[in-house]
């Protein structure tokens, strides 16, 4: 083996280098940040404008995750209600979000700069402190009142 490519697979190689985002803060040197003082964060961000993608997960059965994976490019407008809903008219359903403290979140959306939303689950974590944003609830809405696909 080659003495760089020795290296690169004693670091860990490609695997070693990836980082979840939702299990930290942020990584400086990407420039994402993840939103909450605790161990729960309830969506990620980077600065950099016009992002493809957005993870976005929920609990089946208040342990099993599940989610979708959110093409902005499908992303037709942001409905809200308060600080406390959102709505995202996609091209074949809305996403609506129940949490509180949640205006942060859809201004970065609109920009694409979120990079995965997730809801909250009380068996994983403690909850937020005050003021801190919590998704408490995510319901995928089809035409036809299908709630999935």
């Amino acid at each position: 083996m080659s003495g760089s490519f020795e290296r690169f697979v004693q670091s860990g190689g490609w695997a070693g280098r990836v980082q979840d985002p939702r299990q930290s803060g942020g990584d400086m040197e990407s420039g994402e940040h993840a939103v909450g003082s605790g161990p729960y964060k309830a969506y990620g961000y980077t600065p950099a404008d016009d992002l493809e993608t957005c993870d976005v997960s929920w609990w089946l059965k208040g342990e099993i995750p599940q989610g979708q994976e959110l093409q902005y490019r499908f992303l037709v407008r942001i409905g809200y209600l308060g600080d406390d809903q959102l709505h995202l008219m996609m091209t074949d359903c809305i996403l609506h979000l129940e949490g509180r403290n949640l205006t942060d979140l859809r201004k970065r959306l609109a920009r694409r700069r979120v990079t995965f939303i997730r809801a909250f689950n009380a068996k994983l974590w403690p909850a937020p402190q005050p003021g801190e944003p919590i998704i408490e609830r995510i319901n995928l809405l089809y035409p036809g009142g299908d709630d999935h696909p």
